[in-house]
């Protein structure tokens, strides 16, 4: 990667750089499409709802949460699958500490998300 592009002080051109790692996601990993296709529906489902004001920004906020923790995920699987692509325990453990934490943070964006269907 050109590393000129990486810290260019242009907010466009970090703008791009930032989608192009969101569709690369995308593009690599299962879960990660799974969560934005749910996290999608639930917002639709809100919306048809008729959602209060407040509801939409604790999802917004818990949503973007899961979101990046699980892009965070893709991207360090995604690393050690590069430097160690053998298996490891260590690195097994790693990628399950951070699939782990991704759970956490999906589970609890559910949680929201069905909270605020029900309080509406």
């Amino acid at each position: 990667m050109n590393d000129q592009r990486v810290t260019s002080p242009h907010a466009l051109s970090r703008a791009r750089i930032s989608l192009r790692g969101l569709r690369a996601g995308v593009r690599r990993d299962r879960a990660l499409r799974e969560l934005w296709i749910g996290l999608g529906l639930g917002w639709l489902a809100l919306g048809l709802l008729g959602t209060e004001p407040l509801w939409w920004a604790v999802t917004a906020v818990v949503s973007a949460t899961a979101l990046a923790i699980e892009h965070l995920n893709t991207a360090v699987e995604t690393l050690l699958d590069r430097l160690h692509p053998d298996e490891h325990p260590e690195i097994g453990a790693a990628k399950d500490l951070t699939s782990g934490a991704a759970f956490i943070c999906n589970v609890a964006a559910g949680l929201v998300m069905v909270g605020a269907a029900i309080a509406g």
